[in-house]
């Protein structure tokens, strides 16, 4: 019977998958090195985003990394990033930090181009840890002066696949900015985790006219 929710869970997020890729707000861990990359692609305009991360974690509450993204639409963006996130509180039920990450254009001499700072909450709605929620505050504001809020909600539930088979956790929830200036979005995705592995399949925009399907990997690793 388990089983068999988990497929039928699995199943109706894949039929119905949108989104953003939530954050939690724990960091990796003292000496740990992390990982992440992600490929956007829309195929209504053949366009194609790149996102990478590396970290490395210092202490219980802080890591610090270095940002790649490269996308073609809607036209040749390459951008460095420098990251500096923080754990300010941890606890199953509630945990609450952040993440700053400066912005500079690689096609225009390292220029400062924008800036973003995420306020992140998450945790579990039971003792086990399981049906997680998140919640995901951007601010960014960009050379020009122009600034900007979104909203991120998720929840989810990680089910247990076996000890050798890792876990699957469907996630639903919505975004909005928080002037409204569109009708907030519904989410859904899927993430399957083995070990110190994870993958991600979410989509989003599906019913407009330039869908875009993410893609994407992270491997955290511990050096000591």
């Amino acid at each position: 019977m388990k089983r068999l929710l988990t497929l039928i869970t699995v199943l109706f997020a894949a039929l119905n998958i949108w989104a953003q890729i939530p954050y939690f707000a724990e960091t990796i861990g003292d000496g740990r090195v992390y990982a992440y990359t992600s490929i956007k692609f829309r195929p209504g305009n053949n366009g194609i985003e790149n996102y990478t991360n590396f970290a490395y974690g210092i202490g219980k509450h802080i890591q610090v990394g270095l940002d790649l993204y490269a996308s073609s639409i809607p036209a040749a963006t390459v951008e460095w990033g420098y990251t500096f996130r923080f754990n300010a509180f941890s606890s199953n039920y509630f945990s609450i930090g952040g993440q700053e990450t400066a912005f500079f254009n690689l096609l225009d001499s390292h220029r400062f181009s924008k800036n973003q700072f995420m306020l992140i909450m998450s945790g579990s709605f039971l003792p086990n840890g399981r049906f997680m929620w998140s919640s995901n505050t951007f601010w960014n504001w960009a050379r020009s002066g122009q600034h900007d809020f979104e909203q991120n909600w998720n929840i989810g539930y990680n089910f247990a696949l076996g000890e050798k088979a890792g876990s699957l956790m469907p996630m639903i929830g919505c975004s909005h900015s928080w002037r409204f200036e569109e009708a907030p979005v519904p989410a859904a995705g899927i993430v399957y985790s083995y070990k110190w592995l994870s993958a991600y399949l979410w989509c989003d925009r599906w019913l407009n006219t330039d869908p875009r399907v993410v893609c994407s990997l992270e491997v955290t690793i511990p050096t000591r």
